[in-house]
């Protein structure tokens, strides 16, 4: 552990200064400039990058270069070589017969090649930085955690450097050719070491020795074939080998989708699987492949390099959050934005080509990428603020969404129907500025409307009258001339109903009626719920006044404390102790004089402190998982599986029938089954001793089975000691759900539990098939 600690920390001190010299080559400007030599000896500029420092200077076409850096320009290495300028101080041109010498610098109008050619490296390089600095503070000690970090380093290297190669820096040019094609390569390195941790691999080593050696390979065949007069294409091959060497990595990776098709690390591997894919194809389709075949690119290399910022973020996000169930969320949103952003883009790109009298199918291209990108992170910075300001941004009363949210906020502190009505009113009457909003009861029976009245009643009459007549269904609304009508909530005799008058003749449009009936429904949810509260109350009244049997509240009662103690005992044993330790160990750092001795202390504290913390994390999680009902029961249990492997090698296989992924399901039985899942799994990994588990979750016949197995200690199942009351609450919730629970176990044979909880229609646990 100690070895890989100290391993990953140097690689990541020694890519630090590496990167750091290689930023400060990065510093000069990329000047663009190409020249053809004439007949004479003389060279002239024949084309210019709309990107490089030449576009934006006084240098034009067919000038004429006579010095670069005060020497002629065929004793200037760029030029000699390339035919290019590059890496120059200063460069003299004639003009009219004039000598003009021009000083190659950063100016304001070279404001885009700024932030491609230094600035997103230099950020790229700092995430990635911090981000492997991090991987190293959590997951040192695992070999994956090492070539990730070597894999995330060398994408900022190859970064980097491969802006110094586009301005023919030497050293750059030499560090880009290895780095492009080492870093697929670690990457497929990193996803073998990561998968045989957790014991799954498909492919041998020998795979990625042999890619590791064609790459050196090729690597030197590039630098030393110069050496050798051997006439060749350096960037052709460099790309056709890292082209091979992307397909042949693919292939391995869609093996792999096969191999581990029903394990439980096939959605990590997927997302790894989409990052590299994300991260890689635009280089491949639109740099890479056209340049072998056609000779040309059809978009900007500092384009397409930008998606690799997807592989740092989305590996680390996977890998220390544990929090997969988002990053669908976010890859959905990605092409839901794109989709948007689509005419935008085609649209401007159209206006574009109308004002442009020379444009080629690459600047097309290139030019609609750009602005389809722009559009994008248009959506995601609008998402991100409206959810950021929403409770100060839209504080007006026209904004009927910030309404909806305000009454949302205001119901949840209601505790009965009157109070809901109240707060309804108060919020009609600050949006639509009305008076005199009277609640009315309307009987389902013949319709009679229950009018207090002390209220104006002679003003209310006509639209009294119409209401008596129509159908009642939550939301819906009524007009008559100056008044209007809602339905809000219902009861078992009756319609709860809201009259508004305004002096003013108006009529709803459709924004207000779109809102009311939306507050209608809020109010009709909040309205039943108490109704059901209430109910609820009184069987509960009903069942105290009916002396029921003893033994209830003395199981429920035991049942609390023993989870009482259990929390008590878990505090105590963990955090208790673990403060305790560190508060003798701040009294020995106090005792200290050597300085070294005292920061050494006081990163072991730091360490400590973050231990605790990840304790009590843990322990939340146990006691509810925020995460349960935004997702489905199958990524529950497997997200479940997976806290439980990071601390046992036992193995669990799983299998849940499809129907049971229902978004339907009712959320009592959703919980019941993962408690029930946790429970036994937890059994299995503390007390049982088990190596082997197998779990099946199906639906026949109109009822959810659940058969549980283990290769475990087992138990004698009369003993009633306190080890098996895990299993006393696995029945409790069972028989809440008017389920059966078997049990069959014998010492060194294991557990089976067999679950089965019938599905009431009316209950609507799941949807039906």
């Amino acid at each position: 552990m100690r070895i890989y600690n100290k391993k990953s920390l140097l690689v990541i001190i020694a890519i630090f200064i590496f990167s750091i010299y290689l930023i400060h080559q990065n510093i000069h400007p990329y000047i663009g400039i190409y020249l053809n030599e004439s007949s004479q000896g003389n060279y002239y500029v024949s084309d210019q990058d709309q990107l490089g420092w030449g576009a934006e200077s006084e240098i034009k076409i067919n000038d004429q270069i006579v010095l670069i850096n005060q020497t002629p320009p065929e004793q200037h290495p760029t030029v000699s070589d390339d035919n290019r300028v590059e890496n120059a101080e200063t460069i003299t041109i004639v003009k009219n017969g004039e000598y003009q010498t021009n000083r190659v610098e950063y100016t304001s109008e070279l404001t885009i090649q700024y932030v491609f050619f230094l600035i997103f490296p230099i950020v790229y390089f700092l995430m990635n930085f911090l981000l492997s600095f991090l991987l190293w503070k959590r997951r040192s000690s695992n070999r994956s955690s090492l070539i990730l970090i070597c894999l995330m380093m060398s994408l900022s290297i190859c970064y980097i450097s491969a802006i110094l190669a586009t301005k023919l820096h030497s050293i750059g040019e030499i560090v880009f050719n290895y780095t492009l094609l080492i870093t697929p390569v670690l990457f497929l390195h990193f996803m073998y070491s990561f998968l045989k941790e957790n014991n799954k691999n498909w492919f041998s080593k020998n795979t990625i020795i042999t890619l590791y050696c064609i790459c050196f390979l090729v690597f030197l065949f590039i630098c030393v074939h110069s050496f050798i007069n051997v006439p060749i294409d350096q960037l052709r091959v460099l790309l056709g080998t890292f082209t091979l060497v992307v397909i042949s990595i693919l292939v391995l990776l869609v093996k792999g989708f096969v191999f581990l098709k029903r394990d439980v690390l096939v959605r990590t591997f997927k997302w790894m699987f989409y990052t590299f894919i994300i991260s890689i194809a635009p280089i491949i389709l639109f740099y890479s492949i056209p340049v072998l075949i056609m000779g040309q690119r059809l978009l900007r290399p500092e384009i397409a390099i930008l998606f690799i910022f997807f592989i740092p973020t989305v590996l680390v996000y996977v890998l220390i959050t544990d929090k997969l169930f988002e990053m669908k969320l976010y890859i959905q949103q990605l092409s839901y934005y794109l989709t948007i952003a689509l005419l935008p883009a085609a649209m401007v790109t159209t206006v574009h080509l109308l004002y442009t009298s020379e444009a080629t199918v690459i600047s097309i291209i290139e030019f609609f990428s750009f602005i389809l990108f722009v559009c994008v992170l248009f959506l995601y910075i609008k998402d991100f603020l409206d959810s950021a300001l929403k409770a100060n941004l839209f504080v007006e009363k026209i904004y009927y969404q910030e309404s909806l949210y305000r009454f949302s906020k205001s119901i949840k502190e209601q505790k009965s129907t009157d109070g809901i009505v109240k707060a309804l009113t108060r919020e009609l009457e600050e949006m639509l500025h009305i008076r005199n909003v009277i609640p009315v009861k309307v009987s389902k029976k013949n319709h009679i409307v229950c009018l207090d009245p002390k209220q104006e009643g002679d003003r209310y009459h006509d639209m009294c009258a119409i209401i008596t007549n129509q159908s009642m269904t939550i939301g819906k609304i009524y007009q008559y001339e100056h008044c209007f009508t809602i339905v809000i909530g219902e009861k078992s005799q009756y319609f709860l109903v809201l009259i508004a008058n305004k002096e003013k003749h108006f009529s709803l449009n459709r924004e207000i009626s779109d809102w009311l009936t939306a507050i209608a429904y809020y109010s009709s949810i909040s309205i039943e719920n108490i109704l059901k509260v209430e109910d609820l109350l009184e069987e509960l009244k009903n069942i105290k006044s009916n002396k029921p049997a003893r033994w209830l509240p003395r199981l429920l009662y035991s049942w609390s404390e023993q989870e009482r103690r259990k929390l008590a005992s878990d505090i105590h044993d963990t955090y208790l102790q673990d403060i305790v330790m560190l508060k003798r160990k701040i009294g020995e750092v106090r005792l200290l004089d050597d300085r070294s001795k005292i920061e050494a202390g006081l990163i072991e504290l730091e360490e400590d402190i973050l231990d605790i913390n990840y304790l009590i994390r843990e322990t939340s999680y146990k006691l509810f998982p925020p995460f349960l009902m935004e997702m489905k029961l199958n990524r529950a249990i497997i997200d479940l599986i997976n806290k439980i492997h990071l601390s046992s090698n036992m193995r669990i296989d799983f299998n849940i029938d499809k129907r049971l992924n229902s978004e339907e399901m009712d959320k009592d039985i959703k919980l019941a089954l993962y408690r029930i899942t946790q429970e036994l799994l937890t059994n299995a990994n503390k007390h049982s001793q088990a190596t082997r588990v197998t779990m099946v979750l199906t639906y026949p016949n109109h009822q959810i089975e659940l058969i549980y197995k283990d290769n475990g200690i087992g138990m004698k199942l009369e003993n009633k000691t306190s080890d098996t009351m895990g299993l006393v609450g696995i029945k409790g919730r069972v028989y809440s759900l008017e389920g059966e629970v078997e049990l069959v176990s014998e010492p060194n044979k294991g557990l089976e539990v067999n679950i089965n909880i019938p599905v009431v229609k009316d209950r609507k646990v799941v949807a039906y098939d």
